[in-house]
């Protein structure tokens, strides 16, 4: 056949006995398309059959009725959205969170497949994500946000939210790795007996002076423990060569003058 105008009907029964609303469409072209909608898992029983001139009389098509096992399908309000990207991240750094597939009874989904739907806004518009399948009724979900500021997630299945979202959170500045930088060095100086013995207590006139390309840095402090040993403190934000000399009454210690290159 290759026109439409058939008078098919199909009738589809669920395990208790319940009609299924079903929807036949004529294509016209000798094709019906068929869609229902199953109200509970099991198996199904599904007539399609062509009505005959007499309204009491039908004819099934071939190998109707049918037997379809429905199995339990997953739920957006029942499935679960977890994990620590939901309630901190970060600028700087990727940030994850998991999706739990779940039945209408709140049972776990054992399979994937299904077509969730993942979007994350912030300041400036959509932020990149990715959404893994496990395969076994989980979801990984990893963004990248690239500012700080409110971002809304919002995760779907076909059309309806998710696990109560849409959900709110402001990203936090983090500490980027391009801009950061060491502010303030230190180095221990040992003070030693003239027999190379440590010595045990402070008090010795140890100084510290530290030349760059701009001249000598007033910001240097020596601080003395009291036990032998003296804590230089010293903070360099110029790029470039420096000179550093550790002293002892007015003569370098061992190793000193050094050169330092601050990147």
């Amino acid at each position: 056949m290759t026109v439409g105008g058939a008078p098919v009907e199909v009738e589809v029964f669920g395990p208790t006995g319940l009609e299924a609303p079903v929807t036949v469409t004529d294509n016209n072209d000798g094709t019906y398309s068929v869609e229902y909608q199953a109200q509970d898992p099991g198996l199904h029983k599904i007539d399609v059959v062509v009505k005959s001139s007499v309204k009491i009389y039908y004819d099934h098509i071939k190998d109707s009725p049918f037997s379809v096992p429905i199995k339990p399908g997953t739920d957006a309000a029942k499935s679960q959205v977890h994990g620590p990207g939901l309630k901190e991240a970060y600028d700087t750094l990727p940030a994850n969170f998991h999706i739990q597939a779940k039945d209408r009874d709140g049972n776990n989904m054992p399979e994937g497949g299904d077509p969730f739907e993942v979007q994350v806004t912030g300041p400036s518009g959509p932020v990149p994500v990715e959404l893994k399948d496990n395969g076994d009724g989980t979801y990984d979900v990893t963004y990248h946000p690239t500012e700080h500021g409110p971002h809304d997630i919002d995760v779907k299945l076909r059309g309806k939210p998710v696990g109560g979202g849409p959900f709110k959170l402001d990203v936090k500045q983090g500490a980027d790795h391009e801009h950061s930088v060491v502010e303030t060095y230190s180095f221990v100086i040992r003070a030693k007996t003239k027999t190379g013995e440590n010595k045990k207590n402070g008090g010795d006139a140890f100084t510290v002076t530290i030349t760059g390309p701009s001249g000598q840095l007033s910001d240097v402090t020596v601080k003395d423990i009291g036990d032998g040993t003296y804590v230089t403190y010293y903070s360099i934000t110029e790029r470039g060569e420096y000179t550093i000399s550790a002293r002892v009454n007015g003569y370098d210690i061992k190793g000193s003058p050094w050169k330092q290159v601050h990147h």
